[in-house]
């Protein structure tokens, strides 16, 4: 029964993960590089699992649940599915003020000439 519940918790944080990263990625880039940057994080993730441990996302998950005994769900893991899911949260707010930011109206170069009064007519010609 614990088996499950901590492959459910495992499974939870790292969903969380890359759900965040796809929704950062999705509109602005292309397909091929939202999935090249999707698995590079995951490589980089186990690649750091050894020496940051819980810290390393979902690369940290899967060294605790490897780690943890048959039927239990350590300390570890409910750290490493935690820390997982802060990271999550932390990415989806990133990801949530970037929008915003592309969202917002940007001056143009016509539109800063037309508007200062210090610049004449002549200006305008390049």
């Amino acid at each position: 029964m614990f088996d499950l519940v901590a492959a459910v918790l495992a499974h939870v944080a790292c969903g969380a993960l890359g759900g965040t990263l796809a929704l950062l990625l999705a509109a602005p880039v292309r397909l091929a590089t939202s999935f090249g940057a999707i698995l590079g994080v995951i490589v980089v993730s186990i690649a750091v699992a050894g020496p940051l441990g819980v810290l390393a996302g979902p690369g940290g998950v899967a060294d605790a649940l490897g780690a943890s005994p048959a039927n239990t769900i350590t300390a570890g893991l409910a750290a490493a599915s935690g820390i997982t899911l802060l990271q999550a949260a932390a990415l989806a707010y990133e990801t949530r003020r970037l929008a915003r930011w592309r969202a917002e109206p940007r001056p143009t170069l016509g539109s800063r000439l037309s508007r200062d009064p210090s610049v004449g007519p002549q200006a305008c010609y390049y």
